[in-house]
C-alpha cells in the first residue's frame, strides 16, 4: 500500500465565508466520496474525524471533512450560525465536490453532524447512503448541554456557554432554529422509520426497514441492520 494524500482545500460557505476542508484521498484511484460531518462544536481535525476518514481512504474511499462556520480554521463568527446553517454548510460542501472533484455518495456524520446529514441528504440527488455515528434522534437534544444557560440565552437573547472546554457564544435564534427541525419527517422520507422509533426509545434495538417493508435498505446484502442508541448525549472528539 502506498501513502495517502491529506490534502487541504477551502470553498465558500453559506455565510459568504470560506470554510476549510481536509480531503483524505487513498493511494489509488477513489472508489467513492463520502462527506465527514464533524460533532457538534468540534471540529474536523478532531480524533475521531481523522481516524474515520483516514481509515475509509485505506479503503480506497475519499473523504472531505470541514469545520463548520465559525470552528477551527473556517470563517464566520460561530454566534451567528445554528443547525440550519450547519445543513447548509453540507450543502455547499458537496456543491464544491460535485464541481471540483466528484460529488459525495455516502454522507457520514459524527454526534450533531449525524443529524445535520439526515437532514442535508434529500439536497445532495447523489447520496446513496447516510451513516450516523452517536447522533440525536432530534438535533434539539443538544440544547441539554446547555443546563441553565438556556434560561439565559432565552431572557437575554444570547450568553456564553462552556462546552466540553470550551467557551461558545449562543444567540436564541440558535435555540429557534434547532426547535423547529423536522426531523422525523426527514428520516421517514429516507425510508428509515423504523429507525426512528428505535431513537426515540434508545434503550432499545430494532431493525431498520424502508417504506417498501423490506427490512434491508436497497443495495445492501445482510438480511437486516440493527441499531442502538445512547442514553445520553454529548459532543466528543
Amino acid at each position: 500500500m502506498g501513502e495517502l494524500e491529506s490534502r487541504k482545500i477551502e470553498f465558500p460557505g453559506s455565510q459568504g465565508v470560506s470554510l476549510a476542508a481536509r480531503l483524505e484521498l487513498p493511494d489509488t484511484e477513489s472508489r467513492a466520496y463520502v462527506l465527514f460531518a464533524h460533532c457538534f462544536t468540534c471540529g474536523k481535525d478532531t480524533v475521531a474525524a481523522a481516524r474515520i476518514s483516514r481509515a475509509l481512504a485505506e479503503q480506497g474511499i475519499a473523504v472531505p471533512r470541514f469545520d463548520f462556520t465559525g470552528l477551527g480554521q473556517s470563517g464566520g463568527d460561530f454566534a451567528n450560525t445554528h443547525f440550519s446553517s450547519n445543513v447548509e454548510g453540507l450543502v455547499h460542501a458537496a456543491d464544491h465536490l460535485r464541481e471540483r472533484f466528484a460529488a459525495p455518495s455516502v454522507l457520514i456524520g459524527h454526534s450533531l453532524g449525524g443529524a445535520a446529514v439526515l437532514a442535508a441528504a434529500h439536497r445532495i440527488p447523489e447520496a446513496r447512503a447516510v451513516a450516523t455515528i452517536g447522533a440525536p434522534a432530534d438535533p434539539e437534544h443538544v440544547t441539554r448541554l446547555l443546563g441553565g444557560e438556556r434560561a439565559a440565552i432565552e431572557r437575554a437573547g444570547a450568553a456564553e456557554v462552556c462546552l466540553a472546554g470550551h467557551t461558545f457564544r449562543l444567540r436564541r435564534e440558535f435555540l429557534d432554529d434547532i426547535a423547529a427541525q423536522p426531523q422525523a419527517e426527514r428520516i421517514r422520507a429516507l425510508g428509515l422509520w423504523r429507525c426512528w422509533c428505535c431513537a426515540r426509545r434508545p434503550t432499545r434495538s430494532s431493525e431498520w426497514t424502508t417504506r417498501d417493508g423490506s427490512s434491508t435498505p436497497p443495495g445492501t446484502r445482510s438480511r437486516s441492520w440493527r441499531s442502538r442508541v445512547p442514553t445520553t448525549y454529548s459532543p466528543t472528539g
